[in-house]
């Protein structure tokens, strides 16, 4: 068998729906610019969500998918049957454009940023267990 002949999986492994990360943010209340549209001749405002994936990686020790949106300025936290569980917002001056993620194997964080007009920064963070998030 060649390497030509070799796939992947033929199916997503996560798929995710944006009107349900947006209903989430509702619900948790998240403050977030809004963009009104029509539904049914009816205007309806939403969380304006990009969700332009960055990065992703899986929790060693939560085993939870955290996905960043650089330009949103989010962290997804999600299980592992692609449910939502949490939305961290970034601060756009420590995250200035967040486009990697990694873990250490007891589940410390490291986020790059791009420098774009400054310097990249590698950002690290002590995994504190939170029994909200395993």
């Amino acid at each position: 068998m060649t390497c030509r002949q070799k796939k992947l999986t033929s199916e997503p492994v996560f798929d995710f729906d944006l009107q349900a990360i947006k209903d989430f943010a509702i619900n948790k209340n998240l403050n977030f610019p809004t963009k009104t549209r029509k539904k049914k001749g009816q205007p309806i405002t939403e969380p304006f969500i990009k969700f332009r994936t960055s990065a992703i990686c899986i929790h060693p020790v939560t085993k939870k998918l955290f996905l960043l949106s650089a330009s949103d300025y989010l962290l997804f936290i999600f299980n592992m049957n692609g449910d939502l569980d949490h939305i961290e917002q970034l601060n756009p001056t420590m995250f200035n454009k967040a486009e990697g993620i990694t873990f250490y194997e007891n589940g410390d964080m490291l986020i790059t940023n791009e420098g774009q007009d400054k310097k990249p920064t590698l950002l690290y963070f002590k995994y504190r267990q939170n029994k909200n998030y395993r």
